[in-house]
């Protein structure tokens, strides 16, 4: 995943700067909604691959680089997207402490991941690679519908969040 942030970070940078300069950069709001949608896609990519094994039941690896690619497009619309958003969106004076709690609720977004991987986990007696592939694919799956509903819930609330923000006389 590294690898991916090293050659796409760049590239998004300079995306966002062509768009602010036709006037088309899409709000923070948007681009978290746009972040939750390809962490869908990346969880659709990994759930499809495990219908595409070979006779032993293994899956081709390089299904997981594509699945990380499309999770470091995600992420590259979040993170630095929220790092920002902290920044503008705080007074002056707690722009220190909210950066914190917005570290903290990524690390609490970690614990929760961990505790929805356990879900996830082969019945230690299944030795089939075959009826693996079908529990990661079910978890992989479940973890899309996940993603996309959290984005319809951004989208839902997209108008007032832009109309908060633009109260707020943020550039978005």
């Amino acid at each position: 995943e590294s690898l991916f942030i090293v050659l796409l970070a760049p590239l998004f940078a300079k995306f966002w700067v062509y768009l602010t300069k036709r006037n088309k950069n899409p709000s923070i709001p948007t681009k978290f909604f746009l972040s939750f949608v390809f962490m869908g896609i990346a969880f659709l990519v990994l759930s499809l691959s495990t219908h595409f094994h070979g006779s032993t039941g293994l899956v081709n690896p390089l299904w997981i680089p594509l699945g990380y690619c499309i999770i470091t497009i995600s992420e590259l619309l979040l993170s630095p997207i929220g790092l920002s958003a902290v920044t503008l969106l705080s007074s002056k004076q707690s722009v220190g402490m909210m950066m914190g709690v917005f570290m903290i609720g990524i690390g609490y977004g970690g614990k929760l991941a961990g505790f929805i991987a356990t879900f996830s986990t082969v019945p230690g007696g299944v030795k089939d690679k075959v009826l693996e592939n079908q529990y990661y694919g079910s978890a992989f799956f479940e973890y899309a519908m996940m993603s996309f509903v959290a984005a319809i819930v951004v989208l839902t609330f997209l108008p007032w969040l832009k109309r908060l923000m633009m109260d707020e006389k943020i550039a978005i």
